[in-house]
């Protein structure tokens, strides 16, 4: 009996299980796979609501900012305020908690309108869906790519609600809202055309069929409604430039469109060597495959092929039946958009991220899914799974409870800190929750080494500002790189905390060297900086 419920429910079990899983990985997950997930987003908006600490990245300079502040202030923006209501004081922990929040309830977006736009077993697809080690990472993080992913459900959702528009004033009232969110995705991001053509091709051909009278379009039923909008691009266009030219200069003399510069900015070749030339085939060779598992990968190939023999079908009936319409979009937003974005030459994997929900629609809804076998859901789980723990856990995985350990260690101390990380990706400053005040006043210092050689490591140790006459260092980097210092440095340092584990793929040989234990560790360092000056110091 109890093994029949659970055959009968199976799917249901599954979901509710990853559901849980993806949960557990928002909020003790505390891998860190890009600097963008902090600095695009919560790293800006924590500055504004709490006046911490923070640092703003070449793409907020106010001379030629290529990011609008809507989208940020739209998510931890929104979320940060929510808890200022009711703490003052706030914790790094909370903050991290509050901004994973916001992002892990988006996700569910996803998952209802998989299972509301699945014609057949939509549990199943629900089920793929939650699968995917995108669910556990990207999409439960505040990245702007899995902003783009909600937005692009959005989209979607409303150009369903158009094609179903029983009226005339219904119709019109959802091309206006979906041309609204168009303005919105692409202040997010202008990658966001090259995901949203599709949809607009999609709502144009219902827009031309729903103004033909006696056979040919009629241009003034055609204008009629099309009015609102247009209407709703131009008043959410100016929405947007109108915020972000207030944020940017103070005032609306000055208008800044942030779209047009992220395009400008990205356009130069040399500002994309900057951040890394790829080869064009990456995305789809290498990437794609990546974001959606090989095995899904496969799966979407044969759906989008087995959509393509049926253009000539749909062709014939330019409606289509619902399920057509469906699946002609996600197979033209997969090819489309993939063919778009392969055309750059700076190519990462994230910028996929938003094909997660149509391949899975389309696999679905093509028929696809109900002909996976036991090698295909076997090779997905594990292959998410393993993704999963890798960028959601272990890589640099130490970065962020290092943040809390600091600010624990400086809320103890009645000294001016000086706060050094290196060989580690960059320190999102909101998570140590410093007022900008202290900052300012010279109580607080933050230094990132980056990448620096070893060599440049002790004279910067020794010259950091001495504050209010003794200062405390706290050192945060690997161990590996902690051993390569000279002695007279080295024996500055005590080890306050290692945090395991923190997976540093740049450094793969040192680590192994250390040892399992250690190569897969952050370690938090204390000194005084009399003990560095002296040991920076020849004639001592």
């Amino acid at each position: 009996m109890y093994l029949s419920l659970v055959q009968e429910y199976r799917y249901e079990l599954a979901y509710t299980l990853l559901v849980i899983a993806r949960i557990v990985f928002a909020f003790a997950g505390m891998g860190y796979i890009h600097p963008d997930e902090y600095f695009q987003n919560g790293e800006i908006t924590a500055g504004s609501v709490f006046g911490l600490h923070t640092l703003k990245t070449w793409e907020w300079d106010p001379s030629f900012p290529c990011r609008s502040i809507v989208p940020p202030a739209l998510t931890t923006g929104v979320a940060f305020k929510i808890l200022n209501r009711f703490y003052d004081n706030v914790s790094p922990a909370q903050l991290f908690r509050t901004e994973r929040a916001s992002s892990l309830l988006a996700s569910f977006y996803l998952d209802i309108y998989v299972y509301s736009f699945t014609q057949h077993n939509p549990m199943l697809a629900l089920t793929l869906l939650a699968s995917s080690h995108v669910m556990f990472t990207f999409q439960a993080r505040p990245f702007s790519n899995s902003h783009e992913a909600f937005t692009l459900v959005l989209a979607f959702k409303r150009l369903r609600k158009l094609t179903q528009s029983a009226t005339i004033t219904s119709f019109q009232w959802n091309l206006g809202m979906l041309a609204a969110i168009i303005v919105e995705g692409m202040f997010l991001r202008m990658t966001f055309a090259a995901f949203a053509a599709p949809i607009v091709l999609e709502a144009l051909a219902q827009l031309f069929q729903l103004s033909r009278e006696g056979g040919a379009i009629k241009f003034t039923a055609l204008l009629r409604n099309s009015t609102p909008a247009i209407f709703c691009v131009a008043a959410a266009y100016l929405v947007y430039v109108g915020i972000d030219s207030v944020y940017f200069t103070g005032s609306t003399e000055h208008p800044v469109l942030t779209p047009y510069n992220f395009l400008l900015y990205n356009l130069s070749p040399e500002n994309l060597a900057q951040h890394g030339i790829h080869p064009r085939w990456l995305h789809v060779a290498v990437n794609l495959p990546m974001i959606l598992g090989p095995s899904l990968f496969v799966a979407g190939v044969y759906a989008c092929w087995q959509t393509w023999r049926e253009v000539q079908t749909v062709k014939e009936n330019p409606s289509g039946g619902p399920v057509a319409r469906i699946n002609r979009v996600c197979a033209g937003i997969i090819i489309f958009a993939l063919s778009l974005l392969s055309l750059q030459p700076h190519q990462e994997p994230r910028f996929l991220v938003p094909l997660v929900f149509p391949t899975t629609l389309l696999v679905a809804n093509s028929g696809v899914i109900e002909r996976l076998g036991t090698t295909f859901w076997v090779t997905t789980a594990v292959f998410n799974f393993a993704l999963a723990v890798v960028f959601g856990i272990l890589h640099q995985g130490g970065v962020v409870p290092s943040l809390f350990r600091v600010h624990e260690l400086m809320s103890q101390s009645n000294h001016s800190s000086a706060i050094v990380y290196w060989k580690t990706y960059m320190p999102p400053r909101h998570l140590l929750a410093i007022p900008e005040a202290d900052v300012q006043a010279g109580r607080v210092f933050i230094t990132d080494l980056a990448g620096e050689d070893a060599d440049a490591v002790p004279s910067v140790l020794s010259s950091l500002p001495s504050g209010d006459g003794r200062t405390d260092v706290y050192l945060v980097t690997p161990p590996f790189a902690a051993r390569s210092l000279d002695q007279r440095t080295a024996d500055c340092l005590k080890l306050d905390k290692r945090i395991f584990p923190h997976l540093d793929l740049d450094h793969i040989p040192e680590s192994v060297e250390m040892g399992w234990r250690e190569g897969l560790s952050l370690g938090i360092y204390l000194a005084e900086l009399e003990c560095l000056k002296a040991a920076g110091d020849p004639l001592s």
